[in-house]
């Protein structure tokens, strides 16, 4: 799993984990995103446009790599705000 992530870093193809796009990949369900997680579909819907870091590094691993998330944009992200 490491190596496939460093293998998609390297292809610029991961990126913060978007909300719409985690919806998208539920069919529009946040029940099912919601159970997917263990949280509170109301969690689910208070989420911004980005989804945080915690929720996006286990959705990456609940969809088998389907959704992807480098971290590292997060922290970046962090300090520049």
């Amino acid at each position: 799993m490491q190596h496939q992530l460093h293998t998609a870093r390297k292809a610029g193809n991961v990126h913060p984990m978007k909300t719409a796009t985690v919806l998208e990949h539920f069919n529009n369900n946040t029940h099912a995103v919601a159970a997917a997680l263990d949280i509170s579909r109301q969690a689910v819907e208070k989420w911004g446009p980005i989804v945080p870091w915690g929720s996006a590094r286990w959705l990456e691993i609940y969809t088998k790599g389907k959704l992807k998330v480098d971290l590292s944009l997060y922290r970046k992200a962090r300090r520049a705000t």
